[in-house]
């Protein structure tokens, strides 16, 4: 059989008692951190698995995503993983999914794929919003800031506002995303009640020619 390789891990909450691993062989592990042992396993990925995530939500719920472009959710429950929730494909037969971050002040997850393509799934039901093509390659994502997050809420709170102002903002579901490509870095804020956004920002790079050797 082929050799397992550790693809991914993340902690168990923050105290990390815990840690969930993914491996090259499409499982994923449940591991005591202070012994090192193997707790319990799940195999519900048929190719390696490329990204977990915790859900933060309170309950220890992980999600996983692989490259035969399926995302699972589980939740650990006494030492044992059970899986709550799939989407099978879900950029399309045949794309694979390369990284997952949630985003739990607006119930989402960001996904990027094998292809040119993003997406944002709701969090529980997977249903998913919206997928975006890019022209190039998507090499790496980052969630920059989103409505009710953490940097969100000290910045309102450092503002003063007034509480209708304070009401108002809470209505708001904005998202921010980073998506790198090899020529360029996107930036796109959309709303997420409509997902009309804007692209924020764009940095082009371009390539010096290949001087000949003399």
């Amino acid at each position: 059989g082929s050799e397992m390789c550790i693809r991914d891990r993340c902690l168990d909450g923050e105290r990390g008692r815990k840690m969930f691993v993914g491996t090259s062989t499409g499982e994923v592990l449940l591991i005591n951190t202070t012994t090192g042992m193997v707790i319990d396993s799940v195999h519900y990925h048929n190719k390696e698995v490329t990204s977990l995530c915790e859900k933060n939500k309170g309950r220890s719920c992980v999600y996983s995503a692989s490259m035969d472009g399926h995302l699972r959710l589980y939740e650990e429950s006494n030492g044992r993983l059970h899986l709550h929730h799939s989407l099978e494909n879900a950029f399309g037969l045949g794309v694979g999914i390369t990284r997952i971050k949630n985003v739990p002040s607006l119930n989402l997850i960001v996904a990027s794929g094998t292809g040119n393509q993003w997406g944002v799934f709701h969090d529980t039901s997977m249903k998913k919003l919206f997928v975006v093509h890019q022209d190039e390659v998507v090499t790496a994502f980052e969630v920059i800031g989103a409505s009710r997050d953490k940097a969100d809420e000290v910045h309102k709170a450092a503002m003063n506002y007034t509480p209708a102002q304070l009401f108002a903002l809470e209505k708001e579901t904005l998202l921010t995303v980073a998506l790198a490509m090899p020529s360029s870095v996107v930036i796109y804020t959309m709303c997420t009640e409509d997902f009309r956004g804007v692209k924020t920002l764009s940095l082009i790079h371009i390539s010096e020619p290949t001087r000949q050797a003399e």
